[in-house]
């Protein structure tokens, strides 16, 4: 049941990234919060790349959900393991990027706290499913 509860957790973290980029993709003025606050509102020429990530950060959201056996999987359990895997080393590098490079007060300090939450609940996540696999299998 915990397992569940942690990829619905980190489901909804990614789903709300994948919103902000939805939002930014419409032109909302929220730019402070990615790219390091370089933009408000982003650029006609950049917003393909809000509509990617908006596509990146749902697919992970909905690769935490069946991670998590919240819904049913049309992939075997290895491939979900090695993209949450994928997936948790790159919040590692993001909140190192958020904390440390990014010069945003908003980067650093609200999406920086998002994505440390992520890759907390993700880290919890991977180790309570391999304690949780172990038993099953004795």
């Amino acid at each position: 049941m915990r397992v569940k509860i942690l990829a619905w957790l980190n489901a909804v973290l990614w789903f709300s990234q994948a919103t902000l980029h939805f939002l930014l993709l419409l032109g909302a003025p929220f730019g402070r919060l990615v790219f390091g606050g370089i933009y408000t509102v982003f650029p006609l020429w950049l917003r393909p790349v809000n509509f990617a990530l908006f596509l990146l950060w749902s697919f992970f959201g909905y690769s935490y959900l069946l991670y998590g056996k919240v819904l049913n999987s049309p992939w075997k359990e290895r491939t979900l393991i090695r993209i949450v895997q994928i997936v948790t080393a790159f919040l590692g590098l993001a909140v190192f990027f958020n904390f440390f490079i990014s010069r945003s007060f908003f980067e650093k300090y609200v999406t920086g706290l998002i994505t440390l939450s992520a890759f907390l609940l993700s880290l919890l996540l991977l180790y309570r499913h391999k304690n949780l696999s172990a038993l099953c299998q004795l």
